[in-house]
């Protein structure tokens, strides 16, 4: 498990008042997470070879199925020479599917250059079903310019329905501390319970020490019992020791088999070994 928060006292957690107070001498505590990343031994590094080689799948396939796999698996190399080809794809491409397949695969390589190629994607794109695919994809790419586009574009524009959740769930997987405030800012002006849950999950997916702050107080303020179930669910996405302290309040506190079942799915969530970072 991640430690997300007891990394120099930037959080504490008081157990008498169920509170987490933030230590005033840090002023971006969330920033201390940015490092955390899961080392896996004998994880294989992706080689200009394995990129070349999967080029070469792409291009002398004939099946369009066969193409979307070998593009997921140039995104999974997670390498700067993977991004650039898989946009000379994109540019290329007449498919629409494959695009979408490109977007989806330009967002795993966590490559900043991708994150530039999304933004410009999305911004010149008038077709609502490719900015939801762009903004989720530019999200996986787990950059600070993501976090910042995306909010840029929920800032500017009125959106509706499913592309403005789409951006909120990109700014939460983008794993910025950058994008742990501005949810929070979204949450306090958002007048919909509906978007209110989505905001509270993407708190969950940043995985900052100061998300588990806002979500411990949205529990305290909510008046909505759905609330409630959602900040539990959110905490265990934290990954975060401090956050399992939490729901070891919640669950000792509570006296409702829903919320006590909800908490021990939560810590399941919690303990599931990360994905990469």
């Amino acid at each position: 498990m991640i430690n997300a928060i007891n990394r120099n006292d930037a959080v504490k957690f008081d157990f008498s008042t169920s509170t987490v107070t933030q230590n005033p001498n840090i002023t971006n505590p969330g920033a201390l997470d940015t490092a955390d990343k899961l080392t896996l031994s004998g994880t294989k590094e992706a080689s200009s070879a394995d990129v070349d080689f999967l080029l070469k799948v792409y291009n002398n396939s004939w099946s369009s199925a066969e193409k979307n796999l070998a593009i997921k698996a140039l995104g999974a190399t997670k390498s700067a020479q993977a991004a650039q080809k898989l946009y000379d794809i994109y540019k290329r491409s007449s498919s629409g599917d494959e695009k979408l397949a490109v977007i989806n695969a330009l967002g795993q390589t966590r490559q900043i250059y991708a994150a530039q190629k999304l933004a410009d994607i999305y911004k010149n794109s008038s077709d609502s079903w490719t900015k939801v695919a762009t903004a989720k994809a530019l999200g996986e790419t787990r950059t600070s310019y993501a976090a910042e586009q995306l909010y840029d574009f929920l800032s500017h524009s009125a959106f509706l329905g499913q592309e403005k959740w789409a951006i909120i769930e990109g700014l939460g997987n983008s794993r910025q501390v950058y994008a742990a405030q501005k949810l929070n800012e979204l949450y306090n002006r958002a007048n919909d319970t509906g978007e209110q849950s989505v905001i509270i999950n993407a708190l969950g997916n940043t995985r900052q020490s100061q998300a588990v702050y806002y979500l411990k107080d949205i529990y305290k303020k909510t008046s909505w019992s759905g609330h409630y179930q959602d900040v539990i669910k959110a905490l265990g996405l934290t990954k975060s020791d401090q956050a399992s302290q939490i729901l070891h309040d919640i669950y000792n506190r509570s006296s409702d088999t829903g919320t006590k079942n909800n908490v021990l799915l939560a810590l399941a969530e919690l303990y599931k070994t990360p994905e990469d970072f």
